[in-house]
This record gives structure tokens, C-alpha cells and sequence, in this order.
């Protein structure tokens, strides 16, 4: 069952919505987070100690997608105990779509679904990541060295042959998923709002933004070579 708040601006939000003096985190039976109000201690208070609590969950896993439940009190005046009140499910990270990294492959005998192996996906894209950064470092330290003294015209075209050899994984690398064999609709239609692309990018790839800056420095630091990479994509 989906959770009923998505991301910690929008769980904050919710929270602030109500008065309590005691929040509890469940995730099934066991309870990860309780804070309850102490003497001088508002609804604000507790709010900010349970957006620590989750802060502390995002940096020491960022793929958290566990749903939680939330559990708020009250201390009614004359009580003997807290109260329950209201409750809710969150969840820290949305779930990525799995859909994304499904295609279909005509097959005479079966017709079955073929699902990409995101582990290969993962070790390949990163290969490809290590390989541009190799090859960039390489094209620096031969434009330094040239400024000093004349290069052999064999070693810079052997650099060059080895970019054009890469042009494909490296387009693939820019845009942040490989481009399917087969002929299949294009998930984002084009003048989609930019937002929308990259959300979809950053389901297959988490780190489409860093990959993205790597591009815009290239076109600003290495021009030939970014146009190189633009005329290839654009040619496909």
C-alpha cells in the first residue's frame, strides 16, 4: 500500500498541521524514533527532532525507500496517560518506477518480457563514467604539454581515434541511460517541462545531475569535443 506522504518537505508539512506533545516512528514493530515533549518543549521542538531523526536516515542510506508509520499523542489535562491521535505513513524517498527498466523484445517462440539487469547496467555505466574521466585527464595533460613542447602527431591521434571508438558509450554515459536496441517510444516526449526529464533520468540514474555538470563543464572547457558528442546524439 502506497504511502500517504512522500519526501520530508511534504511529512513536515503534514505535522505541522497539528498539536501534540509526544511523536513516535514505526517501521513494522519495531520503533526507531520517540521523542516526547519536555518541560519548555512546543510542537516545534518535536518537529525539528524528528527532522533530524530523518536527516540522520537519509545521509546514512539515500536509497531508503522503507515506508514508515507515524504516530502522534496528546497528553490531555487530567490524564493519566497519552493518547493516540493521529497517524500516517511516509516514506523518506519515493520507490523508483521499475517499469523504467523494462522492454519488450519480440520473441517468435515466447513473446516474454525481457527485464534489464540494473546490476550490469549500474557496473557498465560506471565503467563508461571511468573511461571519459581517463580519456579527459588525458586530453589536459597532452593540451599542458603541448604549451611546453611539441607532442608526436602519433600519440594526439591515437587519443583521437580512442574518443571517436567511445562516442556511442559516452553519448549514452551524457544522457544518463543507454539507448534501447530496439525501436521503442521515447519515455518523455520532447518540449516536455525540464523538471519532468530529469526526474525521469534521475530514476534510472541517481546521479544524472553530476553526470549533467560533467557535460556543461566539457561544452565549457573542451568545445570541439562536446560538439563532437551533441552531432553523434543528434545523428541517432
Amino acid at each position: 500500500m502506497p504511502a500517504e506522504f512522500v519526501g520530508l518537505q511534504n511529512i513536515i508539512k503534514n505535522l505541522e498541521r497539528y498539536e501534540f506533545d509526544g511523536i513516535a516512528v514505526f517501521r513494522g514493530k519495531e520503533e526507531p524514533f520517540r521523542r516526547y515533549a519536555q518541560e519548555g518543549d512546543s510542537t516545534d521542538n518535536l518537529i525539528n527532532a524528528f527532522e533530524a531523526w530523518a536527516n540522520d536516515m537519509l545521509e546514512s542510506n539515500s536509497n531508503n525507500y522503507q515506508i514508515y508509520k507515524v504516530q502522534l499523542y496528546e497528553y490531555p489535562e487530567g490524564a493519566k496517560k497519552r493518547l493516540g491521535t493521529v497517524s500516517f505513513s511516509f516514506q523518506l524517498i519515493t520507490t523508483p518506477n521499475t517499469n523504467h527498466f523494462k522492454q519488450k523484445e519480440n520473441n517468435n517462440m515466447s513473446g516474454d518480457v525481457v527485464h534489464k539487469d540494473t546490476m550490469l547496467l549500474a557496473i557498465e555505466n560506471e565503467r563508461l563514467k571511468n573511461t571519459l574521466e581517463r580519456l579527459e585527464d588525458r586530453l589536459n595533460d597532452l593540451e599542458n604539454n603541448e604549451e611546453e613542447e611539441e607532442q608526436p602527431i602519433g600519440m594526439l591521434g591515437a587519443v583521437e581515434q580512442a574518443l571517436q571508438d567511445k562516442l556511442p558509450q559516452l553519448i549514452d554515459l551524457a544522457i544518463g541511460f543507454f539507448t534501447p536496441k530496439n525501436n521503442i517510444n521515447m519515455p518523455v516526449a520532447l518540449g516536455s517541462n525540464i523538471d519532468e526529464i530529469i526526474s525521469e533520468f534521475r530514476v534510472i540514474n541517481p546521479s544524472i545531475e553530476s553526470d549533467l555538470y560533467k557535460l556543461l563543464n566539457l561544452a565549457k572547457t573542451n568545445k570541439p569535443l562536446f560538439d563532437m558528442l551533441i552531432n553523434q546524439l543528434r545523428a541517432m
